[in-house]
């Protein structure tokens, strides 16, 4: 299964979620509606002896009448049509403005808040520690590897046991909170394998899902935290009342208040029992992705031991995976493993599948023995060259003597599906229907740059340095901007910066760009407003944006507007073509046109791509496949449905190995292409293996 039915699978499973969350809200204002029918009952029969109402015509009775009960009025109440509405509006109203406000403050604050409620502290490029470092080394290896923006990393220093989660609403704004256990006890391979699984929620948009499940729960538990509020204000109340009260006042309150008591225990009740079946509800939906989530890290990694083996430790009675933090709760079903200990809630909310189930479906040979202890891991990986991000991707890394370590590859079937070969059968005039590789599009990274990309001032040094012109006169314009905008300490990083990228291809610019972007999220909104002005005037000192330029303000501000919510993530509007076809040929043209080496060579490839939709038209003018039109359909094609992005991007996979050769510009257009869609980048050092 590739990660666009993934998230068409999770689309359902939100549509699925609301239905359950109605039939929630209706259930608990019959619920309450009842209990308020009740109340009633007993209040007015307590304090109106004199009228009485027929229980079923509802119509007074004559107060000596021999045929008066007490429960007439409970049903003139429990069939009262304003009271119902009034219920409805009140408690529904409630607990759906309460699940939108938490969904929303969720969302606004990002995945700060919830990582900061499980005691999680951001982890820096650089790290303090050899551990600390493998981790960020590893993360930035499956991001890179699988085309998807870095995300924050966080560390939950408090948690001793093996644990991971994924948090955020869309990939541009994720973070990966990992423990302190896993860091201690997991080697490189199984540490690889549960940040694949991690980031297999994160390409999958099952983040989303989770923060909505978050936000239901809380509006459903809300009825149970005003019920405590109000039962406590009622004993405060009560106690001050009847100390100054004589015997009759304490009489004629004491049924009221016996009352009250009751309705609210009662109430506490009902949404006590909400939260129970919301988080039954939430333990189904959660299970059957992890399974997903395990595969999908098996094809991440290439190596199905690492996740076993982390698995395998995550059974061990010594260690397993609970966590101590309050919001782990309520987290429960983003984490790798259940945070629960062993007990009637571990078994009541199963948020994750059988752990011998999980690692049989990885390692059928495995015989349901756990460890019974697991010993610390020796890590000894200093932050050096040959161990950077830059090379450990391409599987040019050198590994301590004391792990082993697998190569992290993937290839473009594990994502976008076995569409994503060249087609043998295709035009047999084709040149060679094996990959070609634009060179510099294999070009290495210098090593360097690990020394520079350590903070935010590296980061934004880097930034600066490959968009700085070779035209003297636009460099001036430049470096007086930064004169005037920037610290002393950005512009002497530049200088070393400038040395090491200026030989650089765009494509490595694009990647270093990439690697640089999540330091840029450690600034303030107010400081980021002041970077993107700079970096927006640096592409236009020219007067005209390139190929370049664009693209990188597609792959990085794109990210970082997002995750500083100056702009918002892309919902799907689109999921029928004809809405999208002008559009889709314009973007289609311009892919052809930049690698087909005439005319005839751009029409043969723009008729591959139309193929997947059958859409039979002549290739556009090339006069018309201006830089412009391209970001204006593209920006239309973003707001299309996962499975129609799988379509579009076949099609310009078709287009672009046409010929089986890939071209700088043709790399630079599809990451501008991916970056729009959302969708993993491909990553070129893999096809050409």
């Amino acid at each position: 299964m590739n990660f666009f039915e993934r998230q068409d699978k999770a689309r359902a499973l939100s549509l699925r979620l609301t239905l359950m969350f109605i039939l929630a809200v209706i259930l608990t204002v019959l619920s309450v509606h009842i209990l308020v029918a009740t109340v009633y009952d007993v209040f007015v029969n307590e304090t109106q002896t004199s009228v009485e109402f027929d229980a079923t015509t509802g119509e007074p009775l004559d107060p000596n009448s021999d045929s008066v009960s007490w429960g007439a009025t409970f049903i003139r109440f429990l069939c009262d049509r304003n009271l119902f509405l009034c219920n409805l509006i009140v408690v529904g109203g409630l607990i759906l403005g309460a699940s939108l406000w938490r969904f929303s403050a969720l969302s606004k604050g990002g995945p700060e808040g919830v990582v900061k409620s499980l005691g999680g502290a951001p982890l820096g490029r650089g790290g303090a520690s050899a551990r600390d470092r493998r981790l960020y080394n590893v993360v930035e290896e499956i991001a890179i590897a699988s085309g998807t923006p870095i995300p924050q990393i966080y560390v939950l220093e408090n948690e001793r046991s093996i644990n991971a989660c994924a948090v955020g609403t869309s990939p541009e704004n994720a973070a990966v909170c990992v423990t302190s256990g896993a860091l201690d006890l997991l080697s490189r391979d199984e540490l690889q394998g549960v940040v694949a699984h991690e980031f297999s929620h994160i390409v999958n948009r099952d983040m989303r899902l989770n923060m909505r499940l978050i936000g239901v729960l809380f509006g459903i538990e809300l009825l149970s935290m005003i019920a405590v509020i109000a039962i406590r204000m009622l004993f405060s109340n009560t106690h001050v009342s009847t100390s100054s009260s004589d015997d009759n006042g304490k009489n004629s309150g004491g049924v009221a208040i016996l009352v009250i008591l009751l309705a609210l225990c009662v109430l506490y009740l009902i949404g006590a029992i909400g939260v129970v079946f919301g988080n039954i509800i939430r333990a189904a939906i959660s299970r059957q992705r992890e399974y997903l989530a395990d595969a999908s890290a098996v094809q991440f990694t290439r190596n199905p031991n690492g996740i076993a083996g982390a698995l395998k430790k995550l059974g061990s009675p010594d260690v397993g995976s609970a966590i101590n933090a309050s919001g782990a709760e309520q987290t429960s079903h983003m984490f790798f493993g259940s945070v629960f200990k062993s007990g009637f809630f571990q078994n009541l909310y199963k948020t994750h599948p059988p752990l011998v189930d999980r690692i049989k479906a990885i390692d059928p040979t495995f015989d349901g023995t756990f460890p019974e202890t697991v010993v610390p891991v020796a890590v000894d990986e200093p932050f050096e060259p040959t161990t950077s991000g830059f090379q450990s991707f391409a599987g040019a890394s050198e590994r301590s003597a004391v792990e082993s370590a697998s190569t992290l590859s993937v290839d473009a079937a594990s994502l976008y599906g076995d569409w994503a070969r060249v087609d043998e059968s295709a035009d047999a005039n084709a040149a060679s229907r094996q990959i070609r590789i634009a060179p510099r599009l294999l070009e290495p990274i210098p090593s360097e740059l690990d020394d520079v990309l350590v903070d935010v001032t590296g980061a934004r040094a880097v930034f600066y340095g490959v968009l700085y012109s070779h035209e003297p006169a636009v460099r001036s314009n430049q470096t007086e901007l930064l004169n005037r905008l920037e610290t002393t300490e950005v512009k002497e990083r530049l200088g070393h910066v400038l040395k090491l990228v200026e030989p650089m291809s765009d494509a490595a610019r694009l990647l270093v760009v990439r690697i640089a972007t999540p330091l840029i999220k450690t600034m303030t909104v107010e400081q980021y407003q002041t970077f993107r002005r700079i970096v927006v005037d640096f592409c236009s000192a020219d007067g005209r944006l390139d190929l370049f330029e664009y693209t990188l303000q597609n792959v990085a501000l794109r990210e970082l507007d997002i995750y500083y919510r100056l702009s918002k993530p892309i919902e799907a509007r689109y999921s029928d073509f004809a809405n999208i076809a002008e559009s889709f040929r314009n973007v289609l043209a311009c892919l052809a046109y930049e690698g087909g080496s005439s005319v005839d060579d751009a029409q043969n490839a723009f008729a591959a791509g139309c193929e997947v939709f059958n859409d039979n038209v002549e290739t556009p003018r090339r006069e018309n496949c201006t830089l412009a039109e391209f970001s204006r359909s593209l920006n239309q094609l973003a707001f299309t449905t996962p499975t129609l992005k799988q379509q579009i991007l076949e099609a310009c996979w078709k287009c672009v190995l046409w010929d089986g050769v890939v071209t700088e510009r043709e790399s630079a257009l599809l990451s501008a292409v991916t970056a729009a869609l959302g969708v993993p980048a491909p990553v070129w050092k893999e096809w050409a293996k």
